[in-house]
């Protein structure tokens, strides 16, 4: 008896518990995919977030700078200027006009209370403003604004704008803004 139950002991002794390697591997495995599934994503997410800012800001120039035009073209008087006024416009008629286009339709002439010439025109990327022999910027540099037209009906009495603006990063994301402004 005693014999038998040595050996029913040496039988029934518990192995030890864990994983084989093959499991390690499969999880191991499995983990890498999920992981480089999870980092795709995150990457993409940030890409897109990092477009939409882009976006937003050109938006957010552009509103600052059509803004600052309209408000100036509301408040703009009758131009009583001959021929020629319109800066480097030759043969320009703005008399008895709120607004005066270019023949490219590049730039639009108006006339503020003060009675000062207005310039509005894209140079260099930047919207910007000739008045009174000064030249000063409406938006800021990381924004490029390539196109702009603006073209007054034949009375002079309304304007068609149209700007597109992009960003200046590796984005390029383009904004177009198109509106009309009758006084």
């Amino acid at each position: 008896m005693l014999s038998n139950m040595s050996f029913n002991r040496f039988h029934h002794r518990q192995l030890p518990k864990g994983l084989t390697l093959l499991e390690l591997v499969v999880t191991v495995a499995l983990f890498a995919v999920v992981s480089l599934a999870i980092t795709k994503l995150y990457l993409q997410v940030l890409s897109a977030q990092d477009r939409i800012l882009d976006e937003q800001n050109i938006i957010a120039d552009l509103n600052y700078a059509t803004t600052v035009f309209v408000d100036e073209a509301r408040r703009s008087v009758l131009q009583t200027e001959p021929a020629g006024a319109c800066g480097d416009t030759p043969g320009l008629d703005c008399a008895n006009k709120f607004f005066c286009s270019s023949s490219v339709a590049d730039r639009v002439c108006l006339m503020g209370r003060d009675y000062a010439r207005i310039n509005y025109y894209t140079a260099a990327g930047l919207f910007q403003a000739l008045r009174g022999g000064s030249t000063y910027g409406i938006t800021s540099s990381d924004i490029n604004f390539s196109v702009a037209s603006f073209r007054a009906n034949t009375v002079g009495n309304q304007i068609d704008i149209k700007i597109e603006a992009s960003g200046d990063n590796q984005y390029q994301q383009k904004v177009f803004y198109q509106n009309y402004l009758t006084k």
